[in-house]
């Protein structure tokens, strides 16, 4: 019959046998660079992530305008990525035609005091009501293109051509602008109709400033 101080020993010793095995199957850690205590990565994240950088002020190739035909580096296989990600229709993209507006002021026999600039403009950033640029879906090559009809002063903040004008009066030409919703992509990667603030005229502005009669 076994003792029990031989019973004890024999416990002890198949403890100690199996601590190797339950050290062999450790459990799983999901982390990235560094020590496991930083950069974790949870196993539903995507490391591919499609958030687009922050613009953060006015950017330089806005030049003092409202949009940026051209941006470096503009995320292009982003914005492609991001379109089949949420399945976005070609078919929601297109170019404007011009305004039966355009048509009149190409009357050569009109004569405007303040002369502009009119053509069509495929912006790949744009400032939105709110004063931020965002990232505008343009990619011609890719089906997605949003062409807007613009107008554009030659001269803004310059005296109106007005011929004869009284003395005292001060002209000068204003560029206006019109709020047109365009796709565009928000902060977190998702594609989001804004509204966003793009050229549409060039008006006159007039100052009346006459010299008072003193009695």
């Amino acid at each position: 019959m076994m003792s029990v101080y031989s019973f004890c020993v024999l416990s002890i010793l198949n403890l100690i046998c199996m601590v190797p095995l339950m050290k062999s199957t450790p459990t799983p850690q999901f982390y990235v660079g560094g020590s496991p205590e930083i950069d974790v990565v949870f196993p539903e994240e995507d490391e591919s992530s499609v958030i687009l950088p922050k613009i953060d002020g006015i950017p330089p190739c806005a030049n003092g305008s409202t949009f940026c035909e051209s941006f470096v580096p503009y995320p292009k296989e982003k914005v492609k990525e991001i379109m089949q990600k949420y399945n976005v229709f070609k078919e929601f993209f297109g170019v404007d035609e011009p305004p039966e507006e355009f048509e009149t002021r190409d009357d050569s026999q009109t004569q405007f005091v303040c002369s502009s600039m009119k053509y069509t403009v495929f912006p790949v950033l744009a400032k939105n009501t709110r004063s931020e640029f965002k990232f505008i879906v343009n990619n011609k090559e890719e089906g997605y293109a949003q062409g807007v009809q613009v107008e554009i002063c030659s001269r803004e903040n310059k005296p109106c051509d007005v011929v004869n004008a009284p003395n005292g009066l001060i002209t000068t030409c204003k560029q206006k602008y019109m709020k047109r919703r365009l796709l565009s992509i928000d902060d977190e990667g998702i594609p989001q109709l804004d509204t966003f603030l793009l050229p549409w005229a060039c008006a006159c502005s007039c100052l009346a400033n006459f010299p008072t009669e003193r009695g």
